[in-house]
């Protein structure tokens, strides 16, 4: 009911920074992104562990399940974007074309054809399940770091450090009216 919470934080590091989430297909699972790599439960928070010690020093800022296949999970990280194509089990560093570059958010088409991300450069798009990414920014002007992207019915909107931004293509994009702007 939300009246009583309770800690659970066996297996957490020591540094317990949530800084994504992602809910299974499982109701008990659970996946957290923190600054320490991706934690997870399968028993509905009871116990974490590590999903794969390998990227145990990634900081992560966005997990993404996909819903057409809920096997297929992705996460934004400080350098790279991640992807587990077993449920999260083993994770593989798969955007060859993004290294370097900070992945604030994802989204993915609602027919699940292509993936987008948010990033310090700009937005960009891969149809190839994060294997290829190509710029997708234009209309974004100089300086406006996008650091969220949704899909709509309408489209994508992109919230950067200068306002607020739709695109129908995922390609180009245009400033939402009545935006509040960035400083």
């Amino acid at each position: 009911d939300g009246a009583h919470w309770q800690l659970v934080s066996k297996g957490w590091p020591d540094d317990p920074t949530i800084t994504a989430r992602a809910i299974s297909s499982d109701p008990n699972g659970v996946f957290a992104g923190t600054h320490n790599g991706i934690y997870r439960t399968r028993d509905a928070g009871a116990s974490w562990a590590i999903a794969d010690s390998r990227f145990a020093d990634q900081f992560i800022y966005s997990l993404l399940i996909d819903p057409q296949s809920p096997n297929i999970i992705y996460a934004g990280t400080a350098t790279t974007v991640l992807r587990s194509d077993n449920s999260g089990d083993t994770w593989s560093e798969v955007s060859a074309d993004l290294r370097s570059v900070r992945v604030w958010s994802l989204a993915l088409a609602a027919d699940s054809s292509t993936l987008y991300a948010a990033s310090d450069t700009g937005i960009y798009s891969s149809r190839d399940r994060g294997t290829r990414w190509l710029a997708s920014s234009d209309g974004l002007p100089e300086g406006a770091h996008p650091q969220v992207i949704t899909v709509t019915a309408r489209g994508l909107l992109a919230g950067t450090t200068q306002g607020l931004y739709r695109s129908k293509d995922g390609k180009t994009w245009s400033a939402v009216d009545g935006a509040l702007g960035g400083t």
